[in-house]
């Protein structure tokens, strides 16, 4: 892990994937306003969310947090690709549109 960490560009990488998800997320039906650092991110959203955490995870196999009660919360691993954040914007999109 720490080499991985260590390696040049780690943060940099870790930093443009926070806001990649940051701006993706702005885009998204009923996404009503988006905050965090790094890759910790959190949306608040127009619809109550546990609702939305349970739909993700049944329908489109997503992981999120509900941290409030129109608040879902992102934690990606550090190691996570664009690739993957895109995929699970997509995903995310299908449950909110």
């Amino acid at each position: 892990v720490l080499d991985l960490v260590l390696e040049p560009g780690f943060l940099e990488r870790v930093r443009s994937n926070g806001e990649l998800l940051t701006e993706g997320l702005r885009e998204l039906p009923g996404v009503l306003a988006v905050r965090g650092r790094g890759l910790m991110v959190a949306a608040d959203i127009g619809e109550d969310a546990p609702s939305v955490v349970r739909r993700a995870l049944l329908e489109q196999k997503i992981v999120l947090n509900a941290t409030g009660p129109r608040t879902i919360r992102f934690l990606p691993p550090l190691v996570v690709s664009e690739a993957e954040i895109h995929e699970a914007l997509g995903r995310l999109g299908r449950v909110l549109g």
